[in-house]
């Protein structure tokens, strides 16, 4: 599940699909949620991400092994990417440009250009690796249980090793 960076949503997988909560704040201490409404039905669904502004919505399916982009209206659908079998981490850049999909599968993070639909970078990583951005979109880390490493985004130029306590 994930709230909405910019209103109050809840959004949630289950196995009738993603569903979106709307809070109800009219009781002073209190948060209450309308019934779900289902945006996209069907089971699978298990990892939810919002780029920083919420410009885009992702959601990575366990069943296909694909990760799709969505618009702020969080159903057009402007990329799908993949697949990573085993995917369990996700993250969009903040600029809806970049998305990571890591997998224990195949102990690797990988990048996707969300306009141009394709994968740009394979990285090894561990078994419970992950990628992130940073705020302002500059910087991806990749990290497992071991290290992270910093590389600039878009020319993916290493910046940055940290193993095990030491750089």
């Amino acid at each position: 599940c994930v709230f909405h960076p910019n209103r109050n949503d809840l959004l949630v997988s289950d196995t009738n699909g993603i569903s979106r909560y709307h809070p109800d704040l009219s009781t002073p201490r209190r948060l209450e949620f309308s019934p779900p409404e289902v945006i996209h039905p069907g089971n699978g669904w298990q990892i939810l991400d919002f780029s920083a502004d919420a410009r885009f919505f992702a959601a990575f399916n366990a069943r296909s092994n694909f990760a799709l982009v969505f618009d702020h209206t969080l159903t057009n659908r402007v990329a799908t990417l993949g697949p990573h079998a085993g995917a369990g981490a996700m993250s969009i850049s903040p600029d809806g440009r970049w998305l990571t999909t890591a997998s224990r599968n195949d102990r690797s993070v990988k990048v996707w250009d969300v306009t141009q639909e394709k994968l740009v970078l394979t990285l090894p990583a561990g078994l419970q690796s992950r990628g992130s951005f940073s705020p302002d979109g500059r910087w991806l880390v990749v990290s497992d249980e071991d290290r992270f490493e910093l590389r600039e985004t878009g020319t993916w130029k290493h910046s940055l090793n940290f193993q095990n306590g030491s750089s």
